[in-house]
Formats: structure tokens, sequence, C-alpha cells
């Protein structure tokens, strides 16, 4: 399993499929053992950029302490192209990075919108980040 979910997996292979269109190696980076731990990732997020091996990162942000690795890293290691992904706008916009990435405000009006469509009128979304 190269991801941890089955989203992370369609991730994954889209991103093998970019790096194989455009000729580039993908190095995946995933959680030890399938477990996610923030110290654990601002380590490999920082060695990563320390290595000197990769070209550029592509990175997520699910809490502060990757927040600050991240900025750790524009600060450390400038002109390493540095990419965010799976992130709200807004802290991508803080952070001035670049990023991909969907306008969740926009995102959830539509679902609402289609839902009331529907006549669904009690309907639960919930999105944690740990």
């Amino acid at each position: 399993m190269i991801g941890t979910t089955p989203i992370w997996e369609a991730i994954h292979s889209g991103a093998q499929d970019a790096a194989n269109l455009v000729d580039v190696d993908l190095t995946w980076i995933k959680p030890i053992n399938g477990v996610f731990d923030s110290t654990v990732m601002a380590s490999q997020i920082a060695q990563a950029a320390d290595t000197g091996l990769y070209d550029g990162l592509v990175v997520t942000i699910p809490n502060s302490e990757i927040a600050n690795a991240v900025i750790q890293v524009q600060r450390d290691y400038v002109g390493l192209p540095l990419v965010v992904m799976n992130v709200g706008m807004q802290t991508a916009a803080q952070l001035g990075v670049l990023a991909v990435l969907q306008d969740e405000i926009a995102a959830g009006e539509l679902i609402g919108n289609a839902l009331l469509d529907k006549g669904e009128l009690l309907s639960l979304v919930s999105h944690c980040w740990t």
C-alpha cells in the first residue's frame, strides 16, 4: 500500500501518472507504518529538503506542526519549489506557497445546493483534522 487511505491511493496514482507523462521521478513518502504522526511528518519534510536529492516538494498540511515545518523549509531552502495540497485556501494564502486545492467554501455550497435540489434536507458532512 503506497498511501494510507483510498483517497491517498488515488492521489498517489494521479501523481505517478503525471510524473510519467513529464518523465520525472516521483518519491512518495508516507507515514511510517501507515500511522499519522505530525512530529514524524514534520521531520520527514525537513529531511527531504535537507538531503538535496529532490528538485521540489509537494506536501499536505494537516495541522500547525506541519505548517511550521513547511515555513522552516521555505526559510532554509530558498529556491526549492514547494507546493501544498489538500489544505484550505486561507492556509495556503497565509503561507504564500503554490497550492493545488479546491475552494472548500464554494465546494460546500455546491454540494449543499445539489442536496437541496434532490430534496435532501437533513444531511451531515463532517471532516476532522487531527
